[in-house]
């Protein structure tokens, strides 16, 4: 997306994708999958359409992080002691993006099934 684009956008998207990146880069280390055929990382996927206008971006940036934020929100209840850390820091942080996206803030972040509004 931040080569579609120009300026703050560009940045933003540019600075979001290195962030994700590294952090992919380190879960799939942790779970002993980086460079194997097992690598989720390497599954093809299809983006959505509207990504050339800048609103249809920052809708597609701020779900991606609301969904981010849920999948790590789910994970620290399975994570042991020493891991839930960096598990919340990923919430606060995939949270705090997506309304920088222009998501509404849910009731509680990460858990959209909790939400009642």
């Amino acid at each position: 997306m931040a080569a579609q684009h120009r300026d703050d956008l560009r940045r933003r998207a540019g600075d979001r994708a290195v962030t994700h990146r590294s952090r992919a880069e380190s879960w799939a280390r942790a779970a002993g999958v980086a460079g194997t055929g097992l690598d989720p990382r390497r599954v093809a996927y299809t983006l959505p359409s509207g990504l050339g206008d800048p609103a249809g971006a920052a809708a597609a940036v701020a779900g991606l992080e609301t969904s981010l934020a849920a999948h790590y929100a789910g994970l620290v209840a399975s994570a042991p002691a020493g891991g839930r850390a960096a598990l919340v820091d990923a919430v606060a942080e995939t949270t705090a993006e997506a309304v920088a996206w222009g998501a509404a803030l849910p009731a509680l972040p990460g858990m959209p099934e909790q939400d009642a509004g």
